[in-house]
């Protein structure tokens, strides 16, 4: 999948989620799975059907509550996967605090992340410098 593909679905689940998904006891996290976008018929998200998306957003409001927001594990939130069209969609929810519930936004990574790291965390011994000496 492209960056620019990935972009369109991050950005399609996000905008389909906040507008279908009506718990706000949570804040979503998305988490789009390019390896397992290769196959299937539908290559943009433009090309789901509205009715996809609202199956989607039945599954997620179904998971939400099912899920208690005061036992849920902040270090391990609780995921879902769900796959309109071929492309799966992780997402995972992270309990809003009490005064925050029941508001916006649902969505806290409305955008992709871009992050790449071609190093080590550990830099080790510094190279000998050559002085010429």
């Amino acid at each position: 999948m492209s960056d620019d593909l990935l972009d369109q679905w991050h950005r399609a689940a996000a905008n389909e989620l906040e507008a279908r998904v009506k718990n706000r006891l949570f804040f979503l996290t998305i988490g789009i799975d390019p390896s397992q976008a290769q196959g299937g018929s539908t290559s943009s998200p433009t090309d789901v059907a509205p009715e996809t998306w609202d199956t989607v957003a039945e599954g997620v409001e179904q998971w939400l509550e099912g899920i208690d927001p005061d036992a849920a594990d902040a270090d391990d939130p609780p995921s879902y996967e769900a796959r309109p069209a071929e492309t799966s969609i992780e997402l995972t929810a992270t309990p809003k605090k009490p005064k925050r519930r029941g508001t916006d936004p649902l969505v806290v990574n409305p955008y992709p992340s871009v992050s790449s790291f071609g190093g080590s965390y550990t830099t080790g011994p510094p190279p000998e410098f050559d002085d010429g000496t």
